[in-house]
């Protein structure tokens, strides 16, 4: 089952309404937290670089803490009448937030784990079974603050432990709600009215990378099999040109939905997996004829129904669209064009002249949405709502919004980056060697929306009523 991490209030029903003796409804009272914990102090990380990202790099917001503890060996417990709660607390001084990484992280049947902060208005899982990869490492998302509790139960019919043990601590020592330039525009903005099945397709991804752990954008993309296959687009870059670990691509966590309910700066939700690996890419980053892409399989399948994206592999150019993205981390946003993309090539210069797309951003109705740090590797949109590229760079800022950004074309990156499948979009996006130029996006769960046909805001094409 994939996590979700949610920000709400507990009301003091639910407070009088669960008891420690009682099967517990796991993870939902105050009552489970030990006034008393003792909280196992980690020191902060000296930062001394900051990647900034959009050419070239991610967006860096965390430092990687060693350290090694377990959760079973090291916490308190508090046995129950139906099983047994292990409880650890961590305090990092100054941190901004805390995501773990795992180097043991394996749930028996039955057993739960939550993450929450200490007045629990954000809390992370529960995580199961379902959550644990065969590679045996793992990361679980961030938690605002600088404390976070873990908290572990395991009922008294399963005889195995669990083996969790926390190797890395990611410090953030950057604020990532609310972080991005002042002229950037919330994707639940009128804006963004349109595009509601491909704000469900846009994700935020944590990557760590040596002792760095950054961030970028995405995309859920479809393939002609209609299969459900969770492939992710992002951008080369954001992986450092596939030279990154096999066990960094499984602690890499993808945030999908992390947007606000409205146009204002609203406290957001958002929907989060762990793990993925690398399907194909194409190796230079983005530089010279390189066009930037990568595209990876996520470990498990989605269970909150996001929108596969659909594509446009043609080489003609689309007059109007946008894009969706997390600057600096922040909550998705939108950026609009309606003039018709160039075809130019990489950063730096050099090479192939046709391996990219050059937007200019437009003024809209709420502001200047323009793309920063950590919108690399996101989508862009033609006007028949399909990616036609992913984001590598440029110099449009908040200060400049008339400069062009540059996104690899899903054209080239079809089958002109290499002769081998793990250089091409091709064999994964169109299995079948169907040859279509262009392919719709679909949901694997049916399509939310009204069903009412009485209403005023009625879908035809809804499935689920939203």
């Amino acid at each position: 089952m994939n996590q979700q991490i949610r920000t709400f209030l507990l009301t003091n029903l639910i407070f009088l309404s669960i008891s420690v003796s009682a099967q517990i409804d796991f993870l939902t009272s105050k009552t489970h937290i030990s006034s008393d914990v003792t909280y196992i102090n980690i020191d902060a990380p000296l930062v001394e670089e900051e990647l900034n990202g959009k050419n070239g790099d991610y967006f860096e917001f965390a430092k990687l803490i060693p350290v090694n503890i377990n959760l079973i060996e090291q916490g308190e417990k508090t046995e129950l009448i139906n099983g047994n709660i292990w409880r650890i607390a961590l305090h990092s001084e100054g941190a901004k937030a805390i995501s773990l990484y795992y180097n043991e992280f394996n749930i028996p049947y039955g057993g739960k784990l939550i993450i929450y902060n200490p007045s629990q208005d954000q809390k992370a899982g529960p995580y199961t079974y379902e959550d644990v990869h065969s590679s045996g490492v793992y990361a679980t998302e961030l938690i605002l603050g600088e404390k976070i509790i873990l908290e572990y139960f395991q009922p008294n019919y399963q005889p195995q432990i669990a083996s969790i043990n926390i190797e890395n601590i990611a410090y953030a020592y950057k604020i990532l709600g609310g972080g991005s330039d002042y002229c950037q525009v919330n994707a639940n903005c009128p804006e963004g009215d349109e595009w509601e099945d491909q704000k469900k397709a846009a994700c935020r991804i944590q990557i760590s990378n040596g002792w760095s752990v950054g961030l970028c954008s995405g995309s859920m993309i479809n393939n002609t099999s209609n299969n459900c296959t969770p492939y992710v687009l992002s951008a080369d870059h954001c992986f450092s040109g596939g030279n990154i670990s096999g066990s960094s691509l499984n602690q890499c966590i993808f945030y999908f939905n992390y947007l606000t309910p409205s146009c204002s700066n609203s406290s957001p939700g958002s929907d989060a997996i762990t793990g993925c690996s690398l399907i194909s890419n194409s190796g230079g980053e983005g530089s010279g004829g390189d066009s930037d892409f990568f595209l990876v399989q996520l470990n498990q399948e989605p269970d909150f129904n996001p929108f596969y994206a659909g594509w446009n592999r043609s080489n003609t150019a689309s007059s109007a669209g946008v894009s969706l993205h997390h600057p600096s981390g922040d909550v998705m946003k939108i950026s609009t064009y309606n003039s018709t993309l160039q075809s130019t090539g990489g950063l730096g210069g050099g090479g192939n002249n046709n391996t990219h797309w050059r937007v200019y951003w437009t003024e809209t109705q709420t502001n200047w949405g323009v793309t920063e740090g950590g919108s690399s590797g996101s989508p862009i949109f033609d006007s028949n709502k399909l990616i036609v590229g992913d984001l590598t760079g440029g110099s449009s800022y908040c200060n400049t919004p008339n400069y062009p950004d540059i996104y690899g074309k899903i054209w080239y990156s079809w089958d002109q980056m290499g002769n081998s499948a793990n250089q091409q979009l091709k064999p994964w996006l169109d299995p079948n060697n169907t040859g279509v130029l262009t392919h719709m996006g679909m949901y694997c769960n049916g399509a939310p929306g009204c069903t009412d046909p009485d209403a005023i805001n009625f879908d035809p094409d809804a499935t689920i009523d939203d």
